[in-house]
């Protein structure tokens, strides 16, 4: 008895090295202590910061009270993320179409799923907390929603087999308990819901909030504009000039993207009547025909990197995506066009010089946050 004793304790501190090497990358997961049921079954509380400060200042990150955040959670949920044996064809993740270098976005046109071509380019998926609105299209009130919908529709995964992989699995079975707790009588460890969530937790960590801009607005003295950035901010500002503010602003908040009326048509597609759209986007999840044609707002941080824009890749450069907003003639008018796009309400407006539209990019290039895109913590674990 006294030898299967210490072989049980030597397999024990075995598995128990090897959980603790799974973790080691990553030193703001506790190990679970001393082997109790309490400690192994006990998250790490994990509080966002809030940023910004004088004048202006950042939407609260927005946390509901049955996905709290925790390291493990955090952590589940990246690996999750990258994970692509989470698809049916187990090549495709999360991570294929929004990859961290695009600022969570992707560089092809139109993202592909487990089933070939989709009809969209995959949105970008930075500072997400703050928002109430998902997709292009709106389709979706929560990241957990929106989560769930991108791995039913996108990932098609085989839920048992899943499920059979993520339970055998002693690093994803270590974290799925602490980051869920103890489950009751005989409720599986491993659920849908949970893998949902942990996504969603890794998903609202996503803050880019550092670029040389926010800098400049908390008065930094490394983050000084050149006079071709502080007259393209002007530009961007002013509604006599690029008209940026009314879909892009947020004051006091430092959002660059209407958080209030997040869904517009800003003037992509001419249509003679609301039938004539080639994507009706909004519409289609409203069914109401004044929705036809618009789309969310997308947050312009790191838009220096997450080419190709708008909601079907058809921009390529931001010089491309200036061009359209520029002058009169770009635009397209359509039952359902933004009232606030003035140059089309207003067609005297000059349109903007060659100057004026190089300066327009130089200000949008300072919106970039060059630690977000290389933040160790948001990038794939299994590539270390």
């Amino acid at each position: 008895m006294r030898h299967l004793s210490t072989l049980y304790a030597l397999m024990l501190c075995g598995l128990t090295v090897l959980l603790l090497a799974e973790c080691k990358h990553d030193p703001a997961i506790k190990p679970a202590g001393n082997g109790s049921n309490d400690t192994l079954y006990t998250s790490t509380p994990y509080t966002f910061e809030q940023t910004g400060g004088g004048i202006y200042s950042y939407r609260r990150v927005k946390v509901p009270d049955d996905n709290l955040e925790s390291y493990e959670g955090i952590r589940l949920g990246r690996m999750l993320f990258y994970d692509s044996t989470l698809s049916i064809n187990r090549q495709v993740s999360c991570g294929s179409c929004h990859k961290q270098e695009h600022s969570f976005g992707d560089d092809q046109k139109l993202s592909q799923n487990v089933h070939g071509p989709t009809k969209r380019n995959a949105s970008t998926l930075v500072n997400l907390g703050i928002n109430s609105i998902f997709f292009w299209d709106g389709r979706q009130a929560t990241i957990e929603t929106a989560v769930d919908d991108a791995l039913t529709h996108e990932q098609s995964p085989d839920m048992s087999s899943l499920f059979t992989y993520l339970d055998t699995t002693p690093v994803y079975k270590y974290l799925f308990g602490k980051a869920f707790g103890k489950p009751e009588g005989n409720a599986p460890l491993v659920t849908e819901d949970k893998i949902v969530k942990a996504i969603a937790q890794f998903i609202r960590t996503l803050r880019a909030e550092n670029s040389r801009y926010d800098r400049y607005n908390r008065g930094q003295s490394d983050a000084n504009l050149t006079a071709s950035e502080l007259n393209g901010m002007n530009i961007f500002f002013d509604q006599q000039k690029g008209d940026c503010v009314h879909c892009h602003m947020d004051a006091p908040y430092l959002t660059l993207a209407n958080v209030n009326v997040p869904m517009r048509n800003n003037a992509l597609d001419r249509a003679d009547s609301t039938y004539n759209f080639a994507d009706i986007g909004y519409g289609q999840v409203t069914g109401q025909m004044s929705d036809y044609g618009k789309f969310k707002i997308p947050a312009l941080r790191n838009v220096e990197v997450s080419a190709p824009y708008m909601h079907d890749g058809r921009f390529t450069t931001l010089e491309q995506v200036v061009d359209h907003y520029a002058s009169y003639d770009s635009l397209r008018k359509s039952p359902t066009v933004d009232p606030l796009m003035e140059r089309l309400v207003y067609p005297n407006i000059p349109d903007l010089t060659v100057q004026e539209k190089s300066d327009l990019v130089a200000f949008l290039k300072t919106l970039t946050d060059t630690a977000f895109l290389h933040n160790p913590d948001f990038s794939n674990p299994f590539h270390h």
